[in-house]
């Protein structure tokens, strides 16, 4: 009974507890509340700072009410650019681009990225105008709800009005009469934001539409497009006259030119001053440019300075890209046009009478193509046109092949050799297009044409370029601060080769690089590319493309090459000019040189995707066995590094191994190399320098002891000859000072007095002043009158001898 008093007595409790521990926790929130009320509760001058603080936040929102020059410019060239989107994205429809020629096609869709790009800076202009409003306006929210906290909390408690309370709803007006005013010019400014999106969405998908077509015409080049050329009955025929139709191209082209320049007026000065800087720099410069031309023999780049504007013109055209950002096609038309008279010039002074002709022909050409060009695809007089255009340009490459192969032109450069080589393959292309023209197959035709003429124009304009970086090249080596550096100093002409060898190789990729593009087969062998990269083998849960290896090998590649870099210039520019111990620029560089191996290869092996946790496994067993195999060339490795840490051996050193003596030139991975005086290489394994006995004769310093032996005849006073030994070696400029030299009286010997006298050279000069000192003892011994001694033998024969003789 107890027990069962017990359990409801507990029971009972419990119920009770649940229904007290809301309402203790009530009480303890309400606690925390009055607590954090009080904790808000400001005193007065901590409000009147507040009020002071957003006073200051209001007036820096003021100015936002005035709408700034940069948007108002926009505001007003906005419903030009609209009506300017609406007459070019009206007219665009499948039919409509159907009947407009290649050319056409391709400005209509270079105009409409332009006004794309016009569209998106306006659009960020106003995106970051309204930015600054919704970020104004967001501050005011958080003031107006400081505020009212406050009015709620704080004023509430004291229940009466003040002062204080009528200044902070002073605020609170100014702070919502600026926020409603905000909201109005957001709201007004955001139709604006509105409509510029819109039109570049539509100009959007008219590029699309445009790309996609010409991603139909590309799938569709090889299909017959246009009638053959004799069923002249199906074609269209212009009605304008020749005259007329030229007047009207380069009307429109003006046109179009006059429309675009006001977009770069900004991009155009800073060209003007670019071309301005390059031809004062060509001018002052050009009477030492064209002496040091002609010790060089390359007179030919000479013509560089003899005509500086030219010159400044062709190569500013090279940073257009950078100036201008993206040009359209009848913009780029325009700069090439005006490009021709400067390069006309540079022309008639580089090359042979011949190529200049060849060059004025193209320039026909280029004319005829950019006035033609936009003449409607499927007219018969457009296929006429086209066909006497591939005609000529057939002529004019046919001309570069006979005037190579019956030597009119007197030159073998590797750029004539090249450019008769792309002549060949240009002719065979123009052969096809003008086929094509014949059979109907137009798209293939014109792209083959274009290609052609722009490949030209541009491997003239690279070849000039390429002239031009060669005559960097030449007075960059001849630099005053390059030709300090020791890799000039000794291998000037190498280097020089070695830039110039690069830098063509650059260009040439440029070259090809342009000719896919004009070509229009830039995405084909991307694509291609891709495809072959992206194969792929498996080899149980390992997977290898051929994109790994090649990946591997190109970090590979490039690893190599910085090393070596860094090595070189560590070890040989860098280092050595610090006042370091000798042989730590060489332990320095090397370090860095293994270091960045060790890196490289990590990060190319790395990148073949391969999970190197699954082979670890084969991976130890492989260099197990290369450790069994290789142990000499690991042996040799070690001995390397303690050659370059301990540097008993260091390069430059004169050592003496066995009866082999010569300066060491290298220390490298598995062996070194030592030239012998005679001029011999010879590759000594390091492990040979750290396990044989090594005489290093310039461990310590530079010096080596040189030895005389001087015999002269008894007559001689020995202490005279002592004084003419030392004022000799005294004399010689190869002899160092320190140690001084020894001369010494050794005694007598067979008919003769010993002298012995020993001095220090350089070891690089011993031989030499050994030398000059013997020979300068003999003649001022011979001088002073003293004998040299000679060995005398005589002979006595007995009385025997000469009775032997007499009976004979």
């Amino acid at each position: 009974m107890r027990k069962v008093i017990f359990l409801k007595s507990i029971s009972l409790l419990l119920i009770a507890l649940c229904f007290c521990s809301p309402a203790v926790a009530q009480e303890k929130a309400a606690e925390e509340v009055e607590k954090k009320e009080e904790a808000e509760i400001l005193s007065i001058s901590d409000i009147t700072n507040q009020i002071e603080i957003s006073y200051s936040r209001i007036d820096d929102a003021k100015p936002l009410l005035e709408v700034p020059e940069n948007i108002q410019v926009i505001y007003q060239q906005l419903d030009s650019i609209r009506s300017n989107v609406e007459d070019s994205l009206n007219s665009l429809n499948e039919e409509s681009l159907d009947l407009r020629s290649y050319q056409e096609i391709k400005n209509i869709k270079e105009k409409l990225r332009q006004l794309r790009q016009k569209l998106e800076s306006v659009q960020s202009e106003l995106s970051n105008r309204n930015d600054d409003l919704q970020e104004a306006i967001n501050q005011l929210d958080e003031l107006d709800v400081f505020w009212q906290n406050l009015l709620e909390n704080q004023f509430k408690l004291e229940n009466k009005e003040s002062a204080l309370k009528e200044r902070i709803l002073d605020v609170l007006k100014s702070v919502n009469t600026l926020r409603n005013e905000l909201l109005d010019k957001q709201k007004e400014e955001l139709k604006y934001l509105d409509i510029t999106t819109g039109m570049i969405r539509a100009t959007v998908e008219k590029i699309n539409m445009i790309e996609s077509i010409d991603s139909e015409m590309r799938e569709d080049v090889f299909i017959q497009d246009s009638p053959k050329i004799w069923e002249k009955s199906k074609m269209d025929s212009d009605t304008l006259s020749l005259g007329t139709y030229v007047i009207t191209s380069w009307k429109a082209a003006y046109k179009n030119v006059k429309n675009s320049l006001p977009n770069y007026e900004q991009s155009f000065y800073i060209h003007l001053v670019l071309i301005i800087v390059l031809w004062v720099v060509l001018y002052f410069y050009r009477e030492r440019a064209v002496a040091l031309l002609r010790l060089k023999k390359e007179t030919q780049l000479k013509a560089f300075f003899e005509a500086p504007l030219s010159t400044a013109i062709v190569v500013s055209f090279f940073f257009s890209k950078l100036i201008y950002g993206t040009i359209n096609v009848i913009l780029v038309e325009f700069i090439l046009l005006l490009l021709l008279i400067p390069l006309s010039v540079l022309v008639k002074k580089l090359f042979q009478k011949t190529l200049s002709y060849l060059f004025y022909g193209y320039v026909l050409l280029f004319l005829l193509n950019i006035t033609f060009s936009g003449m409607p695809k499927d007219s018969f007089e457009n296929r006429i046109f086209t066909l006497i255009l591939q005609v000529l340009i057939i002529l004019l490459l046919g001309f570069i092949i006979y005037s190579r192969r019956y030597g009119l032109v007197r030159t073998s450069s590797i750029a004539y050799k090249f450019t008769f080589f792309m002549s060949q393959i240009l002719l065979v292309l123009m052969a096809l297009a003008l086929i094509t023209n014949v059979l109907g197959v137009m798209r293939l035709s014109l792209q083959i044409t274009t290609g052609t003429l722009n490949t030209i124009g541009i491997g003239l304009l690279l070849y000039l370029t390429f002239s031009f970086t060669k005559l960097g090249i030449l007075f960059l080596v001849e630099f005053p601060l390059i030709r300090q550096m020791n890799i000039i100093v000794h291998h000037k002409q190498k280097v020089r080769k070695k830039m110039v060898y690069y830098t063509g190789l650059v260009f040439l990729i440029w070259f090809v690089v342009s000719i896919t593009n004009q070509f229009d087969v830039a995405r084909n062998i991307a694509d291609a590319w891709n495809e072959f990269v992206n194969q792929s083998w498996e080899f149980g849960t390992v997977k290898v493309s051929i994109g790994d290896f090649l990946t591997f090998f190109t970090i590979l590649f490039f690893t190599i090459l910085i090393s070596n870099v860094l090595r070189y210039l560590l070890g040989k520019e860098i280092l050595v000019r610090l006042n370091l111990k000798r042989g730590i620029p060489n332990a320095i560089s090397i370090t860095l040189y293994y270091f960045i191996l060790v890196v490289g290869l990590f990060l190319a092996a790395s990148s073949t995707g391969i999970e190197w946790d699954k082979i670890n496994l084969a991976v130890g067993a492989l260099g197990v066995g290369i450790g069994f195999g290789l142990q000499n060339v690991v042996y040799n490795f070690i001995s390397g590094l303690i050659l370059i840490y301990e540097r008993p051996v260091q390069v430059g050193d004169t050592i003496e191994i066995g009866s082999l003596m010569g300066n060491v030139t290298k220390i490298g991975v598995r062996a070194s190399r030592v030239r012998t005086y005679g001029g011999a290489e010879v590759v000594v394994p390091n492990g040979n320098l750290i396990s044989n006995e090594v005489i290093n004769w310039t461990l310590s310093d530079q010096a080596k002891r040189q030895e005389l032996i001087i015999k002269t005849a008894y007559s001689a006073k020995p202490d005279e000859v002592l004084e003419i030994l030392r004022a000799v070696v005294q004399l010689n400029p190869k002899v160092i000072s320190q140690p001084s030299p020894l001369i010494l009286f050794e005694g007598y010997g067979d008919g003769t007095m010993n002298f012995r006298l020993l001095f220090w050279t350089h070891v690089d000069v011993g031989l030499s002043a050994k030398s000059e000192v013997a020979v300068k003892i003999f003649n001022t011994l011979s001088e002073k009158g003293f004998e040299m001694p000679t060995v005398h033998s005589t002979v006595l024969l007995s009385d025997k001898s000469k009775a032997q003789d007499s009976g004979a």
